[in-house]
């Protein structure tokens, strides 16, 4: 299949078998790693353009589907990264501070408040849970 894909006559064909061999279990990979459906059709999309610009690079030194799965490990974390950015950025950005839009009515008790959101927030995993808390 390697030789396939390399060989310029052959690859949109050899790729397109690829794509229907591999496409399932890079998905669940990466779905583990984003969580969002969405998301994890974004980064799969991605990881198959860059196998399909990349496959001549692929030296064979080890099978197939760990090059792939090491993609697409690459492209779920650049995802991650990404994202994480552009939240800093929104929470960092005074134009979009949200906090100074936010109003309540004035009977709402902010004890009731309070434990509202500690429950939500006991419904994390615990490193989320240990994050927001740090946060």
């Amino acid at each position: 299949m390697v030789l396939q894909l390399q060989d310029e006559r052959n690859r949109d064909k050899a790729f397109r078998i690829l794509v229907l061999q591999y496409q399932e279990r890079l998905y669940w990979h990466v779905r583990k790693i984003v969580k969002s459906h969405e998301d994890a059709n974004d980064v799969v999309q991605n990881t198959f353009i860059k196998i399909y610009r990349n496959i001549s690079k692929f030296k064979g030194n080890s099978k197939l589907y760990t090059w792939l799965y090491r993609i697409a490990t690459n492209e779920s974390l650049t995802f991650l990264k990404k994202q994480q950015r552009r939240t800093t950025e929104a929470i960092d950005n005074p134009d979009i501070n949200l906090a100074n839009q936010l109003s309540a009515p004035d009977d709402i008790d902010g004890d009731i408040v309070q434990q509202l959101l500690q429950r939500a927030i006991d419904t994390l995993p615990e490193k989320q849970k240990l994050v927001f808390n740090m946060k």
